[in-house]
């Protein structure tokens, strides 16, 4: 863990020392960077913050990965996307893209719904996704027809070899799955071509000989996804007042945004990567 900084006024004040732990001592906060395990918790975190806990340091955590996924797959979100999309040149937007502004309305009435189903908040949407009247289908969906029943002269159901009659819930599951993949797709060419659910910006940590294309990385203009990660990572901090921040990533790409977030807003802050010191940092 590397050496932080001593903390400003500010930062001692700002949360009260929980019992038994003194005002200014160390403070960490472990974020799981985009993307990561969005369907599944990431453990990562959640040890280290079981540990440090153990041994008795201050210590919370944030999945960011899915807070930002959340904030920008929610109305408010569709909204900045279209905006950043119809700021687009008419020859620059893509099919996908025009597509989306075409149906906006659609997109943005039905993205609470699907996200509150998949999350099992809501499992009596699934008759609506399943019916495929529901969410608007664009690309994403063609693979669903392609199948045909050799038995059924008008066809057959595209999905009934997967799920049957009884997988209702399976079904929708799918499909709106299918559906955030096509909204994806849409973020990637109208808002960030980096843009993944899964291996956010992975080229940028692919056999690069040098650590160039990261610094331009930083230094480029931010989008719409770095706005919102910057957003997410002065909530957290301000809400834990941090004198370190820890950050796991699989894959050192995903730490452009939390550190370029940072070193914009709280450059006292510092970032580490717990994996190569912490056996050594950590009092036994």
């Amino acid at each position: 863990m590397s050496a932080t900084a001593p903390p400003t006024s500010s930062e001692t004040t700002a949360r009260p020392a929980s019992s038994g732990q003194a005002a200014g001592a160390l403070r960490v906060l472990s974020v799981i960077p985009p993307m990561t395990q969005l369907n599944t918790p990431y453990p990562s975190t959640a040890y280290l913050t079981g540990f440090l806990r153990s041994r008795g340091i201050d210590a919370v955590q944030e999945d960011l990965a899915l807070k930002l996924v959340l904030r920008l797959l929610s109305p408010a979100g569709l909204d900045d996307i279209r905006t950043r999309a119809e700021a687009l040149p008419r020859k620059q937007r893509t099919p996908l893209v025009q597509g989306f502004l075409d149906h906006f309305t659609r997109y943005r009435y039905t993205i609470g719904p699907a996200i509150a189903f998949l999350q099992g908040r809501d499992p009596t949407i699934a008759h609506r996704i399943a019916s495929r009247t529901f969410l608007p289908e664009g690309p994403r969906f063609d693979a669903v027809d392609a199948y045909v029943d050799p038995d059924d002269p008008e066809g057959g159901d595209p999905l009934a070899w997967a799920f049957g009659a009884m997988g209702l819930a399976d079904r929708a599951r799918h499909l709106a799955t299918l559906y955030l993949n096509e909204l994806a797709d849409i973020l990637r060419d109208a808002v960030d071509a980096r843009f993944e659910f899964v291996r956010y910006a992975e080229t940028l940590a692919m056999s690069q000989p040098t650590f160039d294309p990261l610094a331009a990385a930083l230094a480029a203009p931010p989008t719409l996804v770095d706005d919102y990660l910057r957003e997410l990572t002065l909530e957290a901090v301000a809400r834990h007042t941090p004198r370190s921040c820890w950050c796991p990533p699989p894959s050192p790409a995903r730490c452009t945004a939390p550190s370029a977030s940072r070193r914009r807003s709280r450059p006292r802050t510092r970032i580490s990567s717990p994996c190569s010191a912490a056996a050594s940092s950590i009092p036994s």
